[in-house]
C-alpha cells in the first residue's frame, strides 16, 4: 500500500529521467562550532567535541562543514552530474523545486552553490521562496533587503547581494521581507530581467517553493536552464511526483532531473549495490557513522 519513491530505480522507472544523486539519511554529527574570530572577522572552529543529533543546519552547510563526510560527497556527485547534464555547456541558472514541502530543497540548493563555488568562478544563490525563504537564517546573514525588495525597487541588485565569509566566491540574495503578492512578483518583468543581469556569476543557483503548494516555480521555471526536483526517500509519493514533472515540462521547463533525498541506506537493499561498502569505508567522517553502519 506504500506508494512512495524509495530508490533511485524508483526515479528512474517512474519519470524515466535521471536520478542525478543519492543523498543518504544522516542522524548524528561530531559537535562542531563555528565564531567569527580575530581583526578580520575570519570563520575559525572554537570548539569540537563529542556528538550531537544532526540538526537542518548541519546538512544544508555539509560541504564545508564537514568536508569529508558521506554528506558532502553526495552534493558534490550532484555537482558533477548537473556539469554534465547538459554538456558540453553546463546549465548556468538553476531551480531547485519539490512536491511539497520538507523535502530538503534548501539544503540541496546551499551545498550544490557550495560545490560550485569550490570549483571555480563566483557562484550566487536566490532564495526564491518569498514566502517562507530559509537561505539567510541558514546562513546567518541578514534579511531586510533581498529578492522581493528589489523587484518591488526598494533596492538596487548591488546594495542586495551579500558575500558570504565561509566562503567568499559564494554570493546571496536573500528572500527580503514577505510581499503580499509572491507570484506576481517572481512572473512579473522585473524578474526576467534581473535574471538576464546576472551574467557576471558562473552559476546561478535558485531556491523556490514546492510546486504543488504554490505556482512559484512553476512561472520561474522556464526562465532558467534546468529544474532539478528534489524527492525523498519513503515520503515523496509517485502520484505528486509525476505530478509536479507534469506541471513543469507543461510550463516548459527543462528538467535536469531528480535528488533521492534521505535515503536509509539499511533498508531498501542498497547494502547489495555497494553503497553501505562505499559507505562504510569512506564515511568514517562527521555525519558518516549513523546512516551507513
Amino acid at each position: 500500500l506504500d506508494h512512495s519513491i524509495k530508490t533511485a530505480e524508483d526515479v528512474e522507472s517512474t519519470l524515466m529521467m535521471p536520478a542525478l544523486a543519492v543523498v543518504p539519511l544522516q542522524r548524528s554529527t561530531q559537535a562542531t562550532r563555528w565564531a567569527l574570530v580575530g581583526a578580520n572577522s575570519k570563520w575559525k572552529v572554537s570548539e569540537k567535541k563529542g556528538t550531537r543529533p544532526l540538526s537542518k543546519a548541519d546538512v544544508a552547510m555539509a560541504v564545508i562543514g564537514a568536508p569529508q563526510s558521506v554528506l558532502a560527497e553526495a552534493y558534490r556527485a550532484l555537482r558533477t552530474s548537473i556539469l554534465l547534464s547538459l554538456a558540453p555547456k553546463p546549465p548556468k541558472l538553476i531551480l531547485v523545486t519539490s512536491a511539497q514541502a520538507g523535502e530538503g530543497k534548501t539544503a540541496t540548493a546551499l551545498n550544490l552553490a557550495l560545490a560550485l563555488a569550490q570549483r571555480k568562478g563566483d557562484v550566487l544563490i536566490i532564495d526564491g521562496d518569498l514566502r517562507k525563504g530559509g537561505v539567510a537564517r541558514t546562513l546567518g546573514l541578514e534579511n531586510k533587503k533581498g529578492l522581493s525588495s528589489v523587484l518591488t525597487g526598494g533596492h538596487k541588485l548591488s546594495d542586495a547581494i551579500q558575500q558570504y565569509a565561509r566562503q567568499p566566491n559564494l554570493y546571496v540574495l536573500s528572500s527580503g521581507p514577505v510581499p503580499p503578492n509572491p507570484a506576481e512578483l517572481v512572473g512579473s518583468d522585473a524578474m526576467g530581467e534581473l535574471l538576464k543581469t546576472l551574467s557576471m556569476f558562473e552559476h546561478v543557483i535558485i531556491d523556490s517553493p514546492p510546486v504543488l503548494a504554490v505556482t512559484d516555480s512553476t512561472i520561474m521555471a522556464p526562465q532558467v536552464d534546468g529544474v532539478v526536483l528534489i524527492a525523498e526517500s519513503g515520503r515523496t509519493h509517485r502520484a505528486g511526483l509525476m505530478r509536479t514533472c507534469a506541471i513543469l515540462e507543461n510550463a516548459g521547463a527543462r528538467i535536469l532531473g531528480v535528488v533521492l533525498n534521505k535515503l536509509d541506506l539499511r533498508r531498501e537493499g542498497y547494502y547489495g549495490y555497494g553503497y553501505g561498502y562505499y559507505y562504510s569505508r569512506y564515511g568514517r567522517y562527521p555525519y558518516g557513522r549513523a546512516a551507513s553502519e
